[in-house]
């Protein structure tokens, strides 16, 4: 593993989706400043995050075809530059083109930045993707504790801070991956017409990753409401969540760091079986142990979550940044808006029904990955290794 690049990608990791996370915080500015209502202020959330996923897997088509990592540093420059104008700009449809344009630099770092990995980490690309996802689940955790800080202390304005920061990011991944080695997919004319596309794997994964990302989703979005109707407070019930995402990025690092010693297709089949079983019996406790049970269901929810990109990398070893950009992207973006579903199902059936859906979707997140024939597909379409 070369250790320079890995941790300018993390630090970059850091930097990218750190930046993002100051748009909740700038909310309640925009809401007083402008007067709109909490319908728009959802929606510029929604949008960004529809900007940052949803187009990964084209932007990594774009790079594979390129054959340029410089994109990725492009990407966080454009990203950084746009969360930073925030703080100048007093339209409201000049916020959402701001955060559209801010959300498509985020998606063109994705893809891009994980194919870095790959090719630098060598055998140990676990540990490296390990390292690179813990990057973003660091800035997703600290910028709603540094920002609020900084925005109450000096204003909007507080908003340029993170452009100096970002750029020396930008320009450090630049100089770290300029000159890396770039595998490109083969060209039609060497017959990459012939060769069969792996549908089978890529929709089995996909399935995995989004259903795994909807009860992230959920998490994130109901957890503490739940707590609330089990007798928690709402300051505890935070506190709760900020648990089981910490235990949630720690679960990430460790499984990356084991799927390079054990089959990567058990070790996700058997952190999703173990998370629907203690996710089951935290949904019919209370108090200490319920939320013990859920910081664990956490822990093992994650701990896949590096795994199934360095899986997808393996089944496309030819286009990384397309197959990072499904994984990073597509997936976990259409996992995130099925969260929204889960708030349908509270409203028409009940907290407690809805939360039990979750159950479900780990399970079936289980049985399609104890139908993932790795074996046989590395050999019927050259798939790398599992």
């Amino acid at each position: 593993m070369r250790k320079g690049p890995v941790t300018v990608a993390f630090l970059a990791h850091v930097v990218n989706d750190g930046s993002m996370l100051i748009i909740p915080s700038f909310l309640p500015f925009l809401i007083q400043s402008m007067h709109i209502s909490y319908v728009q202020a959802g929606f510029i959330w929604t949008l960004v995050n529809i900007a940052g996923s949803i187009p990964q897997p084209f932007f990594g088509i774009l790079s594979d075809r390129a054959g340029r990592f410089g994109l990725a540093a492009a990407g966080l420059a454009l990203g950084v530059v746009s969360f930073a104008a925030l703080g100048s700009i007093d339209n409201y449809y000049l916020v959402l083109l701001a955060v559209t344009i801010g959300g498509i630099g985020t998606a063109v770092f994705h893809p891009i930045s994980a194919a870095i990995v790959s090719v630098v980490s060598g055998g140990k690309r676990g540990a490296g993707m390990s390292i690179y996802t813990l990057g973003g689940n660091i800035g997703f955790a600290a910028a709603p504790l540094v920002f609020p800080i900084l925005l109450l202390q000096f204003g909007p304005g507080a908003s340029w801070i993170i452009l100096p920061v970002g750029l020396l990011a930008a320009a450090a991944l630049f100089v770290y991956t300029k000159d890396l080695p770039y595998v490109r997919p083969a060209t039609r004319a060497e017959g990459s017409d012939k060769s069969p596309v792996p549908w089978a794997p890529l929709t089995i994964l996909a399935i995995t990753v989004a259903s795994r990302s909807w009860i992230y989703a959920t998490f994130a979005a109901f957890l503490p409401i739940y707590l609330t109707t089990r007798g928690i407070s709402l300051e505890d019930s935070s506190r709760v969540l900020s648990l089981v995402l910490f235990f949630g990025a720690l679960g990430g690092m460790l499984g990356g760091i084991i799927s390079d010693y054990f089959s990567a297709k058990w070790l996700t089949t058997i952190s999703l079986a173990i998370t629907t079983i203690v996710l089951a019996v935290a949904l019919e406790t209370t108090g200490v142990i319920s939320v013990a049970l859920f910081t664990i269901s956490g822990l093992f929810l994650l701990a896949s979550f590096p795994v199934t990109i360095v899986m997808a990398q393996r089944i496309l070893p030819t286009r990384q940044a397309l197959a990072s950009g499904l994984m990073l992207g597509f997936t976990i973006g259409l996992g995130g808006l099925g969260g929204s579903g889960t708030g349908w199902l509270i409203d028409n059936y009940g907290m407690q029904t809805a939360m039990l859906s979750l159950v479900a979707l780990a399970l079936l997140g289980t049985l399609f990955m104890i139908s993932y024939k790795d074996k046989e597909w590395h050999r019927t379409y050259g798939m790398e290794s599992n």
